[in-house]
């Protein structure tokens, strides 16, 4: 992959008296021996220098084959960096909990990836053209290059101040006093919360910085330091560095960055418990969401085995109908766990809820007590997950939400049908008097609507601040502890 250069480079060992016999080395070195040969006799005639200086042409063509062979190195070596970047922004799995690839299966990439890669390389004289190529794979997503310059942070913070672990046996709040309180201001500056010093009185500037540290942690901004918010301060600073890594592994593995990102899509990070509806390149809305439990449940369809049944599975899909007042299929699980032991205890339980028996189906029909509220959102390829509204609306209040059997309920679900069935045309006011009347009504969304369910414990607030979240499922903690399950087949 190496060319000759076509003009001769500075070279920090070219003495003055000798560069004329650099140029012609560099003669020599393209295979233009003669013209080397009368350069060299040319510049000793020129300087007047001992006729014997042409002796050095022989060891300078020597020393600049060396070069050249330095350069074909460092070619070599910058080629193997553009592919290995293409490789990790564009091919490989390295972080995603159930994708990766692990270190066998990257020894070779299928035919088919390597012919992209090397259709992507296009012309390697064009520097511009390589640098769009590689720029044009990183993730558009405003919250990876937040997280990116965090990560620099993070990293200072780590090799520069020692974490100092918090021993408050009380809780603090404004107005109080002592060496607790010193502490947890040092510890709240650390991280850039509070600019003040270490005066040990908890005052408003404190609390302020407290309030800040709770909303961007997942924890009730109330400004009071209890246990939970003692519990994330003591988080070492080399952990928060882990999360910002795998967090960026994760943009980088997501399909919204390898396939592209719409003009419109929905975003779920699964550890915020939010929905995002992004546009145009910007968050334009924000919706809570609750997802599935991380409890390790018996599951009565499989012999009793007790395993994470009810976590929300990461998939990319779309969003292809809304339906206002819809029914519910019962799951067996759910028939055998729920409903039986209820039906035991009051024998009209079915009739008093609204359910009937369709076939082998239990069906719930729209009502109050259905768990899926007045709105679903029937997903692409997939008929057991889907997102919808709740009959538990309390439960937004709770910060950490992994409540649900599997499925993603959603806050404000009304505002979300009116946001995807307005871009076709559908009357508000169509969609309030549907609800209000209670009937079944099924819309087909005319342009089904991208939908990605992700799994990453950093992300932004919408002030744009860094927020980190907890690992609900432990899918971090899996990957640093080389718990993740490796596939043998190459996507």
């Amino acid at each position: 992959v190496y060319r000759p250069l076509k003009a001769l480079p500075e070279l920090p060992s070219a003495e003055p008296e000798t560069r004329c016999l650099l140029e012609a080395a560099h003669l020599a070195a393209r295979g233009q021996g003669r013209a080397a040969q009368r350069s060299a006799e040319r510049c000793v005639a020129d300087d007047g220098a001992r006729r014997d200086a042409l002796e050095e042409v022989p060891a300078l063509v020597a020393r600049r084959l060396e070069h050249r062979a330095s350069l074909a190195l460092l070619d070599a070596m910058l080629l193997q960096a553009f592919y290995q970047w293409v490789l990790d922004f564009s091919f490989d799995y390295r972080v995603h909990p159930f994708l990766s690839l692990g270190p066998r299966n990257r020894r070779r990439l299928p035919a088919k990836h390597q012919a992209a890669l090397l259709r992507s390389l296009g012309d390697g004289d064009d520097a511009e053209a390589l640098s769009r190529e590689l720029l044009r794979r990183v993730p558009a997503d405003p919250d990876y290059a937040l997280a990116r310059e965090a990560l620099a942070r993070y990293v200072r913070i780590m090799d520069s101040k020692r974490h100092e672990p918090l021993r408050a046996t009380s809780r603090l709040e404004k107005g109080a006093e002592g060496d607790a309180v010193g502490a947890l201001q040092r510890r709240l500056a650390s991280e850039g919360y509070y600019d003040g010093a270490a005066s040990g009185r908890f005052d408003d500037a404190t609390h302020a910085a407290v309030v800040r540290y709770q909303e961007t942690h997942q924890l009730a901004a109330g400004g009071v330091v209890g246990a939970q918010t003692v519990e994330s301060l003591n988080i070492p600073f080399e952990w928060r560095v882990k999360q910002l890594l795998v967090a960026l592994g994760r943009f980088r593995e997501s399909p919204l960055s390898r396939v592209g990102r719409p003009e419109l899509y929905v975003d779920v990070n699964l550890p915020a418990f939010e929905l995002e509806v992004v546009e145009g390149g910007e968050t334009t809305h924000r919706f809570k969401v609750i997802v599935g439990s991380n409890r390790r449940v018996s599951d009565p369809m499989n012999d009793g085995v007790v395993w994470h049944q009810r976590r929300t599975k990461i998939f990319d899909t779309k969003i292809s109908e809304v339906v206002l007042n819809p029914s519910w299929i019962v799951p067996a699980g759910i028939v055998v766990d729920e409903i039986e032991p209820k039906v035991l205890e009051n024998p009209d339980y079915l009739a008093e809820n609204n359910f009937k028996k369709v076939g082998s189906l239990l069906v719930q029909g729209p009502g109050e007590t259905n768990p899926l509220g007045v709105v679903k959102f029937t997903l692409e390829s997939t008929d057991s997950i889907y997102l919808h509204d709740t009959d538990k609306r309390w439960l937004f209040k709770e910060h950490v939400r992994d409540l649900s059997h599997g499925c993603i309920r959603v806050d404000r679900p009304l505002e979300l049908a009116k946001l995807i069935l307005g871009r076709q045309g559908v009357d508000e006011d169509r969609i309030d008097g549907r609800v209000k009347e209670g009937t079944t009504l099924p819309i087909k969304v005319s342009s089904p609507i991208r939908i990605s369910i992700e799994y990453r414990t950093v992300g932004a607030t919408a002030e744009g601040e860094l927020a980190f979240y907890g690992d609900v499922y432990g899918y971090d903690v899996a990957y640093w502890k080389k718990r993740t399950p490796i596939t043998r087949r190459f996507p």
